[in-house]
């Protein structure tokens, strides 16, 4: 408990008999929430030329969380009888709290899942309290392309460990714009061909394969023609050509 010390000679009569002191106002106090605990109180007003020991009290003492609590006076002297107003209140109002994830990359998949598992963290202005933590929550690129450093993921559903359900933060989420889809690696092969020698120069190819392809994709997402080159065009004479 905080103690306020006021001492004074004259608060006892001639007789030895203690007089009253007489406190008129107890301050209400507020706070925003902090993650740690209150102690002691916002001050008072007292009336009379006597005065003694008076201590801070009530629910307010040691409170944490979000809510509503008591500031109570006492005195800490026996003898010695308050009189006035000698209760007020605490509140302790929600911190505010941005989430957002750190950096995501991941290699093109075809779809929007932010795989791993992305760092929350507090956003910018804001601060989560050494006592609390953070864990859960969705993540998802807001679209499935390739893209470097300009990739927005967003988070939703963290789950906040503070000791009060939750309630001890004002909680929003902020998007991670600076995210990366890199391509993914495609192989595409020639097949290889032959033929008896006709006289004829040879022209083109005999297809390709491809391997790499994900999320059921195929050849038909691909752009442009397909076009051959190397030594076995316009080959004519028996031979191994590229």
């Amino acid at each position: 408990m905080h103690r306020k010390e006021c001492r004074d000679a004259a608060a006892r009569n001639v007789d030895g008999a203690n007089e009253p002191q007489n406190v008129t106002a107890v301050a209400a106090d507020t706070r925003v929430y902090n993650g740690t605990g209150y102690s002691g109180g916002n001050g008072y007003t007292s009336a009379g030329a006597n005065s003694t020991e008076i201590l801070y009290g009530g629910s307010a003492q040691g409170a944490r969380n979000v809510g509503g609590y008591t500031i109570r006076l006492y005195s800490h002297q026996l003898g010695y009888d308050l009189s006035g107003t000698l209760s007020n209140s605490l509140t302790i109002s929600p911190a505010n709290l941005t989430l957002t994830t750190s950096e995501v990359t991941k290699t093109y998949d075809g779809g929007t899942s932010a795989s791993g598992s992305p760092i929350v963290k507090a956003g910018s202005g804001t601060q989560l309290f050494s006592t609390d933590s953070l864990t859960g929550g969705s993540y998802a690129f807001t679209d499935p392309n390739a893209g470097t450093g300009n990739k927005t993921v967003t988070i939703s559903g963290v789950t906040l460990n503070d000791g009060n359900g939750g309630n001890n933060y004002s909680i929003s989420y902020a998007n991670n714009t600076t995210s990366t889809i890199d391509k993914a690696p495609l192989t595409v092969t020639a097949n290889a061909d032959s033929k008896i020698y006709d006289g004829l120069g040879y022209t083109g190819g005999n297809g390709v394969s491809y391997s790499g392809f994900v999320n059921s994709e195929g050849s038909g997402v691909l752009g442009g023609a397909l076009g051959y080159t190397g030594s076995s065009q316009t080959a004519t004479n028996a031979g191994s050509y590229v």
